[in-house]
């Protein structure tokens, strides 16, 4: 895969299956990506509700090799998944829907999370704790174009 294929790139999904599968070359991406090597990855998914943010990350997880159901942690805000095989050790899942101000999340070891350069971390809805964010976060922005088709815009 191109190093730059997943650089400032808007990709159009036409159903869920798609959706995961781009979540799943994203993380292949990432892996074997030199640029990232050595440093926490932080990605943030924004959407309306429905839009793909779970699908996407299901796909992720999967590439990234995680054997477990991939649920959104609506209620319990985060979900923690020990990696194999890659120079990463954990998967953060955050779901901050429910997050009504960024220093709610601080309780989590939130700060701790991000900084750890063997973590992998992805925040639904992480527009809401954007004032946290680290700047060298990436964005991937999901627009709902009908009911199986996605517009999904990554920045890395």
């Amino acid at each position: 895969m191109d190093k730059n294929f997943f650089k400032e790139k808007e990709f159009l999904t036409n159903s869920a299956k798609e959706t995961e599968n781009l979540g799943k070359n994203f993380a292949k991406f990432f892996l074997k990506s030199k640029d990232y090597n050595l440093k926490p990855i932080i990605f943030s998914l924004d959407s309306e509700l429905g839009g793909g943010k779970t699908t996407f990350i299901k796909g992720f997880s999967k590439g990234l090799g995680v054997k477990y159901v991939i649920k959104s942690p609506t209620f319990v805000i985060m979900k923690s998944y020990k990696l194999q095989a890659t120079s990463y050790k954990f998967f953060y899942h955050f779901d901050c829907y429910r997050i009504l101000k960024s220093k709610e999340i601080l309780g989590l070891n939130f700060k701790k999370i991000i900084s750890n350069p063997k973590n992998i971390v992805a925040i639904e809805w992480g527009s809401r704790i954007k004032s946290i964010l680290p700047d060298n976060h990436s964005q991937i922005k999901f627009r709902v174009i009908d009911e199986n088709i996605r517009k999904i815009e990554l920045r890395l």
